[in-house]
């Protein structure tokens, strides 16, 4: 943001919640800084709802992963901010519950090093199981792996026993935002290891 000193990539990120479907609005009472000695981009989060009724929050950052923090009280206070176990670019992840089975379902620029693919850009577009509330995620399967492609903001729905996802498919000749791909997966694909 804008500081007197001029552009900051640093970021603070805030949780607004109602309980009364919106007629009005809190802010939740946590440190919304990263890290305060560094610039750490805290940007695009989600929020998942766990088993035990914590909320997980991810959060694309600069740093190399998505970043995690945790609610136990449905998001009045929050955790401090901690690197995750999901390596990313400067790029969104996209976290669901798969309703047959339970378990959680990630889709993300995998930069974990599974794939060998270049540093820093928005491929591959992976997808990962975990069968332990995001501790833990099963090795990525590649959904796009176009080496110049450029694979983000993925939306997940599940219809059936499919998962529907929708997301930017670009690549340097239309540019990275500028195309639109919706896949369905059958269940079967998810539930192999």
């Amino acid at each position: 943001g804008d500081t007197r000193e001029g552009w900051s990539n640093s970021a603070i990120l805030r949780v607004f919640y109602s309980d009364d479907q919106g007629k009005s609005w809190r802010v939740d009472q946590s440190d919304p800084k990263a890290e305060p000695d560094k610039e750490v981009v805290l940007q695009e989060p989600g929020i998942v709802e766990l088993k035990d009724g914590r909320l997980m929050m991810y959060i694309r950052t600069n740093g190399g992963t998505q970043y995690v923090r945790f609610s136990s009280d449905q998001g009045e206070s929050w955790t401090k901010y901690e690197p995750g176990n999901l390596a990313s670019p400067l790029s969104p992840a996209t976290i669901e519950r798969i309703p047959w089975s339970g378990d959680l379902v990630a889709v993300w620029n995998d930069h974990s090093g599974w794939h060998n693919y270049p540093p820093g850009k928005r491929t591959p577009h992976c997808l990962a199981v975990s069968k332990d509330e995001g501790k833990t995620w099963s090795k990525s399967r590649v959904l796009e792996g176009d080496p110049d492609g450029w694979y983000c903001y993925t939306s997940m729905t599940f219809a059936d026993d499919r998962l529907i996802l929708s997301y930017c498919a670009g690549d340097k000749e239309v540019g990275g935002l500028n195309r639109l791909k919706v896949l369905a997966l059958p269940r079967e694909w998810l539930e192999m290891e």
